[in-house]
Parts: structure tokens; sequence; C-alpha cells
């Protein structure tokens, strides 16, 4: 079986499901508001610099809760299942415990 990996910045994040209805009231999917939480999935193994020659690793992992900006991001389809593909540079921050 395959796995899909990231490559350097890159992130691959579930959404959170999104709201169809308000109330009583369907809402379209052109009309939704799409989602701006999820969890990671696979991670790269960071942003490369061109003028050192290293790579920097990234703030995010495997697991990690993530709020992301909206609209900054392409719709990908692996197995029959939507996720998000992403830079590290469009995330706002990640959910983390009381003293981390």
């Amino acid at each position: 079986m395959l796995k899909f990996k990231c490559l350097y910045d890159d992130i691959l994040v579930r959404p959170d499901p999104e709201e169809e209805k308000v109330g009583d009231i369907y809402i379209p999917e052109n009309f939704r508001k799409k989602p701006k939480e999820g969890e990671v999935v696979s991670v790269g193994i960071g942003r490369y610099n061109h003028t050192l020659g290293n790579i920097t690793p990234l703030q995010v992992c495997v697991g990690d809760r993530i709020r992301y900006k909206d609209m900054c991001y392409d719709e990908v389809e692996i197995d029959g299942e939507k996720f998000l593909h992403l830079k590290e540079m469009d995330i706002i921050g990640r959910w983390v415990e009381d003293g981390e």
C-alpha cells in the first residue's frame, strides 16, 4: 500500500467537516465558508534555505491541530478522501497543551 509523503515545506491537512445547514436552511457548497482548521496528516522535511544550503525543520508535526489562512490552499483527493495542500507560511498557528 502506498503512503503519501509531502516534500520540503509542503503540508497535507484533513480539514474539519463543513457545516451544510444553518438551522433548517441548507447552504449550497459555493456559499459555504471554507474550513480554516484541521489535522496535519503529512509534512515535508522542512524549508530549504538556498543561501545557506541547509533545511529548516517545520514547526508542525503529523497529528497537530492547526488553523490556516482561508483560501491559501489547493484541494487534493487521495483514495477518495479530500485533503488540503498548503505551505507552512499559510498556517496561522497550532493548538498546544497548557505550558507547551
